[in-house]
């Protein structure tokens, strides 16, 4: 049956009486055997529509109801298993963290003293009592330093807040010259210092507020903030970090692990041009690449016409490395960079989705699909709670994950040949996608050190998605550009598990430098080059 649909045909009120009557003569024609035919397929056709309708209105319900896909959460448990009775191994949806909990470990949702590390300390001395005094409670021991202890307050204030400066003027009863007091060096010279800008950025561009609410906002606290100033500042926050954008373009094409994937997005101005040009490509997209090297992680946005195997083959152009690197992403053609060798992988988490989606209606074939993906889940896990090596991990998963991967296959194909799920059926569907991307599903058993997932981009891109949910679109190009950069510099800086705060407003105290040194303003060393600078003035 052809996937656009059965052939369309008409009948006036008419000719349907006329060929109501025929049926009751037993005088059908040739004719009306072949629209006999297309109503046929027509009927069937939209059953398999219902079908897959059903389909995927389910799978809305599961999606807004259960928030993982966890196979505790999509399948109702074993009663053998609640009642204790499974096999002696740990259950692989166990949480690595819940068969090895440290009794150290502090509470979820407790944050302690070393959780704030750039919070004022204040000591508070012993109202009455000092070292060296006697115990007043035994009267027989003396008093001595048993360190202080830890407790937390937190206080609140405007982001953004406002100082009046107010320069003393005098004039001459004479001469009427008038004669302004000096402001302090550290006002500066502008309305909005590098802190106010450096938190504006993250505002906008780490957290997804878009500026008409952080005006919003700041009305609360009786601080205007209109969202064009906040543009401006913006701006000028990109102009002084540049320099590390490109560099980190650079840095990131000597990585030895690449995730890369898109997801859409609007430029107003941009999808006009395409549309006047009669281009043949007229979808926009942001393309999320994270670079791992063996000690940084670096993320990088592109958004533009393009698709992700154009950028990845613009990033891998400046790689200077000799050896082959490794991509993984998902199985559509567009990732692929055409012209760069590299050794890809495909995200298994694609495949498992496909058996997800069909739950509904072949929920025995899911089921087993799935609980047996989740062993091999569960091997890659055991792998990082041992912090095995990537020579190590390889052979575990080939010892255990590919002969799970091999048996999948086998089922595969055996339920294909029996013709147990329909070629064209959701669940054929779903068991194609599996054997034509099998090679590259099971790279992780034949690559040291390729993942199985390529979640990482995917929780990189939710930045993007909370950009695009909360503002829809860009304008233009150049706010695109902005978005990018800021957004790249951002998320490499979390990643690097510093201050953004502080990042963001020494790369604009020194701009200059930065322009002329960017390889020493990552945001791994910067502290460094700060402690030079300083030490030399």
């Amino acid at each position: 049956m052809a996937k656009e649909g059965p052939k369309r045909f008409e009948m006036t009120r008419d000719e349907l009486q006329e060929f109501f009557d025929r049926l009751e003569r037993d005088e059908l024609t040739d004719q009306d055997r072949s629209q006999i035919r297309e109503v046929m397929t027509a009927v069937i056709w939209m059953a398999q529509k219902l079908e897959d309708k059903d389909l995927s209105i389910k799978r809305l319900q599961r999606l807004f109801g259960i928030k993982t896909e966890k196979a505790e959460n999509l399948f109702k448990k074993d009663k053998a298993t609640e009642n204790g009775n499974d096999d002696d191994r740990d259950p692989p949806h166990q949480k690595p963290s819940e068969r090895n909990r440290s009794e150290e470990s502090k509470p979820a949702g407790k944050n302690g003293r070393d959780d704030y590390p750039l919070a004022q300390c204040v000591f508070h001395p012993h109202e009455t009592l000092k070292t060296g005094d006697t115990c007043p409670s035994c009267l027989r021991g003396t008093l001595y330093s048993y360190g202080v202890g830890s407790i937390v307050r937190l206080t609140g204030q405007a982001p953004i807040v406002a100082t009046i400066h107010e320069p003393e003027q005098l004039r001459c009863s004479a001469c009427l010259e008038l004669f302004t007091a000096r402001l302090p060096d550290n006002v500066g010279e502008k309305k909005a210092d590098a802190t106010a800008k450096a938190l504006v950025t993250i505002f906008r561009y780490g957290s997804g507020i878009p500026f008409f609410r952080n005006e919003k906002l700041q009305d609360f606290f009786q601080t205007p903030l209109p969202d064009s100033t906040q543009w401006d500042m913006s701006e000028e926050v990109l102009n002084d970090v540049y320099p590390i954008y490109q560099e980190l373009h650079h840095q990131a094409a000597q990585g030895e692990l690449f995730h890369s994937d898109d997801t859409g997005m609007r430029i107003v101005q941009l999808k006009k041009i395409l549309e006047l040009q009669k281009s043949e490509r007229t979808g926009i997209q942001t393309t999320g690449i994270l670079s791992k090297t063996e000690e940084h992680e670096i993320a990088l946005f592109f958004t533009a016409n393009r698709h992700a195997g154009e950028n990845m083959q613009k990033i891998l152009k400046m790689r200077d490395r000799a050896t082959i690197p490794k991509l993984m992403c998902d199985a559509a053609s567009k990732n692929k960079p055409k012209e760069t060798n590299c050794e890809m992988a495909n995200c298994l988490d694609h495949a498992r989705r496909q058996f997800v989606d069909i739950i509904p209606k072949y929920t025995d074939q899911a089921q087993y699909f799935i609980e047996a993906l989740r062993d091999v889940y569960h091997h890659d896990k055991k792998t990082k709670l041992l912090k095995l090596t990537p020579k190590k991990r390889l052979k575990y998963h080939r010892e255990k994950s590919l002969p799970i991967m091999e048996n999948l296959k086998a089922w595969c194909i055996a339920n294909l040949n029996a013709q147990v799920a329909e070629p064209n059926s959701p669940l054929g569907t779903a068991m194609k996608y599996f054997l034509n991307h099998y090679e590259k599903l099971t790279k992780f058993t034949e690559i040291e050190g390729m993942p199985l997932s390529n979640s990482p981009v995917e929780r990189l891109l939710k930045t993007v998605v909370l950009h695009r949910k909360n503002s829809l679109f860009y304008q233009t190009e150049m706010g695109a550009l902005v978005g990018d950069v800021l957004m790249s510099i951002i998320q490499t800086a979390k990643r690097a598990k510093i201050n953004v705060l502080h990042y963001l407003t020494q790369l604009q105290h020194f701009a200059k430098d930065v322009k002329n040194n960017p390889s020493l303003w990552l945001p791994w060393n910067y502290c460094d080059r700060i402690s030079i600078l300083q030490s030399s003035s």
